[in-house]
């Protein structure tokens, strides 16, 4: 984990390795799954914004999975477990603040249109609205 911490290119394939070790059957212990969960954090932080907020509620389940097992560190867990419930809640804000742009969307910057834009595509839930979005903020 500290080689894929640090080499930022490997998070990745440390992910899809603890990933295909746990699938196989393998001991979820609290190492493990904390392993799992700051990585998976790590990798939307510093990669892709877009799935900070996916990526916390998983880091967050995964932390309070180990905490449940009893047997790892509880000092640190708990404090993990408190950074991701905080990342978790300014993702949820900022998604609410964005999405109260769609009252007016004149209001929004065009970095928030696309980044709106770009979260309401990713979900699948509207994209001729995104697609609007992006074209104004294209004309912003």
């Amino acid at each position: 984990m500290e080689r894929a911490l640090r080499d930022g290119g490997a998070i990745e394939s440390a992910i899809a390795a603890i990933e295909t070790y746990l699938d196989g059957g393998g001991e979820r212990t609290p190492e493990i799954l904390l392993a799992l969960a700051t990585l998976t954090y790590e990798d939307a932080a510093t990669v892709v914004l877009s799935r900070l907020t996916a990526a916390s509620e998983q880091a967050l389940a995964l932390v309070d999975e180990a905490l449940e097992r009893g047997d790892g560190p509880r000092d640190e867990l708990t404090s993990l477990r408190e950074t991701f419930a905080r990342s978790l809640d300014h993702e949820r804000a900022r998604e609410r603040r964005l999405r109260q742009l769609l009252d007016d969307p004149r209001r929004a910057r065009p970095t928030e249109l696309m980044e709106l834009a770009h979260r309401i595509l990713m979900s699948g839930e509207d994209d001729a609205l995104a697609a609007e979005l992006m074209q104004a903020a294209a004309e912003a």
